[in-house]
């Protein structure tokens, strides 16, 4: 960010949101949209409840030399335009333009909990657990516009997710002939380029159908970018890590959590501890992780504030220990406070009734925290995943817990 954007930012938002709703009454949309600058989006006003999210469009018009961006504006205009012509009402009719989009799972569950911040109807957005950190919507597809399915309109269907998602994967597989093509020794990359590479993860005997070494493992930093290589190949991993921290960088980006393929089945991977490709994985990790959790702790404390509840939402933070350069992510469980905690790899406690200097009073794994004090978490239904505590561990505890002390050296 250079310093006019420091200082211009909000200004220069403000105007971009002028010359979208501008380009939408040029072209015919019939709706009023007001500002939110807090959320940067436009609002419809009235009673339609539609929501116009301006963050990745702004920054694809950023990323583009000044002679493109008129091109970028008239894209999402037309992409805008298209989709509210409506989905047809006959699923028949419908079911050749459904494919299958992966997402970062937050994306999903921020938007719910978005909706209830706001106190509209929930928005119901179904999609099917990919790996833990991703998801997989329903997308009626055309030339110029993706249309998200809800719900509501898998009812008026007639029809499950599933019995839809299967469609729209036989529609995807009919557009992944060509497979993927070899980016280094053992390392393969996606080339359709076409909004729904990420989606290909769901097409496992397309990805196993490629020659790596150990289990399949892939990174989708973007919709369009998927990265395949194998578990025991280090140096492929590296490669993937180089191809994947690029990716996150352009617009529209998903997730750096990388998966291991078993059995048929997507699971998380991080290498082992002595792999080279260790340390900079996670690290990826460690940043799309926090990234997810400051959005949703945002909207959390906002709803809370607005029910009156006196619920403390711990952040989620990043720690590397100098001379070991060894990471980890980690929480702060407070003496006194009602909090929800993210699920982290140390949890610190802190009294602050203890003298200055001393109120830290323990640091322990995620784990051994459980053996000790495991009765006094409650898991809550949300993604990321957090914890509620109550009250702060006894003295007999918190004994226990500095005996189990952790040390990132």
């Amino acid at each position: 960010m250079d310093i006019l954007d420091r200082f211009l930012g909000p200004y220069r938002r403000r105007q971009f949101a002028r010359v979208i709703a501008a380009g939408l009454r040029k072209a015919g949309e019939p709706l009023e949209f007001r500002y939110d600058p807090r959320e940067f989006r436009l609002v419809s006003v009235g009673d339609a409840g539609y929501l116009i999210n301006l963050g990745n469009t702004y920054r694809e018009y950023l990323a583009v030399p000044r002679s493109e961006r008129p091109m970028v504006l008239s894209r999402f205009l037309r992409s805008w335009i298209e989709g509210r012509k409506g989905i047809p009402e006959d699923f028949g009719d419908a079911s050749h333009d459904l494919l299958p989009g992966v997402r970062n799972r937050a994306s999903f569950e921020i938007m719910k909990l978005q909706s209830r911040v706001d106190g509209s109807a929930e928005f119901d957005w179904p999609y099917r657990v990919v790996g833990e950190h991703y998801g997989a919507g329903l997308v009626y597809d055309l030339p110029h516009a993706m249309s998200q399915i809800n719900g509501q309109q898998l009812d008026r269907w007639g029809v499950t997710l599933e019995e839809a998602m299967d469609l729209a994967m036989l529609n995807l597989a009919g557009l992944s002939g060509q497979g993927l093509q070899p980016l280094a020794p053992g390392v393969w990359m996606s080339p359709w380029r076409d909004n729904y590479d990420a989606s290909r993860i769901l097409l496992t005997d397309l990805i196993g159908a490629h020659d790596v070494e150990g289990d399949p493992v892939v990174l989708i930093p973007n919709r369009d970018t998927l990265i395949l290589t194998g578990s025991e190949d280090p140096s492929g991993q590296m490669v993937l890590v180089a191809a994947a921290a690029g990716a996150l960088e352009r617009p529209r980006p998903l997730h750096a959590f990388p998966l291991r393929l078993e059995y048929g089945t997507w699971t998380p991977y991080l290498p082992p501890e002595d792999s080279p490709a260790h340390r900079p994985i996670q690290s990826l990790i460690l940043g799309v992780m926090a990234r997810d959790y400051h959005d949703q702790q945002e909207l959390l404390q906002g709803l809370y504030r607005a029910n009156g509840e006196g619920i403390s939402v711990a952040s989620y933070s990043a720690l590397q220990d100098r001379e070991s350069g060894r990471l980890a992510s980690s929480c702060l469980w407070g003496r006194g406070l009602d909090s929800l905690l993210p699920r982290t790899d140390i949890v610190c406690f802190a009294d602050a009734s203890q003298p200055d200097g001393k109120t830290l009073v323990a640091s322990v794994t995620w784990d051994r925290m459980m053996d000790i004090v495991g009765d006094r978490i409650e898991p809550i239904d949300v993604y990321p995943e957090r914890y509620r505590v109550r009250s702060f561990p006894d003295p007999g505890e918190i004994e226990r817990l500095k005996a189990a002390e952790f040390r990132l050296s």
